[in-house]
């Protein structure tokens, strides 16, 4: 229904019926009127399925992720997989870990911690991964595992959404 808005310069014939009806219709609508529930995103709503049920077997599967570890030849199935692993290692080992190179098919990452000292020994520790056209995985190809830094707990490639882990 659409509502008729009077001119005020038009004044001369004005209808007091039309104008009783028009408030009539107003009241009328916002009484029908529902407001729509609330959004909450963090509630999930129920599934159909009972959660509970002990028959079923839970599929799972024996992949440890994020352990932390590191080694020569190693897999990935993306780069930011790699990149994951070596976050999984700045936590486990609290070393000061800092992304040097970043291509669509090569990540390296090392160590910019020192051993305390001033004018001190820079840490060695690197790790480069790459993929070639031959292979399908990304792969670890230089690993150099000797850290002469101390550990301080700071990480420079650290940044809000790894923090709020």
């Amino acid at each position: 229904m659409a509502m008729m808005m009077h001119d005020p310069e038009n004044v001369g014939d004005v209808d007091p019926e039309a104008e009783d009806r028009d408030e009539f219709h107003m009241e009328e609508m916002l009484n029908e009127w529902t407001d729509e529930p609330q959004i909450h995103h963090d509630v999930y709503p129920e599934s159909d399925r009972e959660e509970n049920d002990e028959d079923e077997a839970r599929f799972q599967t024996h992949l440890r992720r994020g352990d932390g570890h590191l080694y020569e030849k190693q897999t990935f199935f993306s780069g930011v997989a790699f990149k994951e692993a070596v976050v999984d290692y700045a936590l486990r080992t609290g070393c000061n870990l800092k992304q040097y190179r970043y291509d669509s098919d090569k990540i390296g990452f090392k160590c910019v911690g020192c051993d305390g000292k001033e004018d001190g020994v820079k840490c060695f520790w690197q790790v480069y991964a790459a993929i070639l056209p031959s292979d399908s995985m990304w792969r670890i190809r230089k690993f150099i595992n000797k850290h002469s830094c101390i550990p301080n707990g700071e990480c420079e490639m650290f940044k809000v959404p790894h923090i709020a882990r």
